[in-house]
């Protein structure tokens, strides 16, 4: 359900004009009507109160709004940035993505966007694919095969 819908359904709900619900919400009769119409997105703190009123699970999924723990996608860039050797600092100069949202999605404190994933891959020299569940798994197996192989190699050679 998109947030307008799901906006103007808890105000017809509890039977409010516009300039009553927005009261009750605590915003401007103008933002409120900006909300319903969809020109704008209702911060979290409003969807959350309507779904409370229609008895409804809040449609959230961003780090931010305390929903995910934690986001496997900054575990696996630290990985792929430690098989490539990439520092940190040259991912975020590469994928022109800034410093401090890069440290933020490693750690898992947000969620990084489509665009930001494509951005990273690319940079790390991936296809944004590569942070699929099967294609991670999949890539990391043969990529420690290939380091017993060279292990071995270095082995027989002494």
């Amino acid at each position: 359900m998109k947030c307008c819908n799901l906006l103007k359904e808890a105000r017809l709900k509890k039977n409010l004009s516009q300039r009553k619900f927005a009261k009750m919400l605590k915003v401007s009769k103008s933002s409120y009507n900006r909300y319903e119409r969809g020109l704008c997105r209702p911060p979290a703190e409003i969807v959350k109160k309507c779904c409370l009123i229609l008895n409804y699970s809040p449609p959230l999924r961003r780090a931010e709004d305390g929903v995910c723990d934690k986001s496997p996608i900054g575990q696996r860039i630290l990985i792929l940035r430690q098989i490539k050797l990439m520092p940190l600092k040259a991912l975020s100069v590469r994928s022109n993505i800034p410093y401090w949202r890069c440290v933020k999605i490693e750690r898992g404190e947000i969620i990084p966007t489509r665009k930001e994933v494509s951005q990273i891959a690319s940079a790390l020299g991936f296809s944004p694919t590569i942070f699929r569940q099967e294609n991670f798994v999949n890539f990391v197996s043969k990529y420690k095969k290939l380091i017993k192989t060279a292990e071995m190699s270095l082995e027989t050679t002494k």
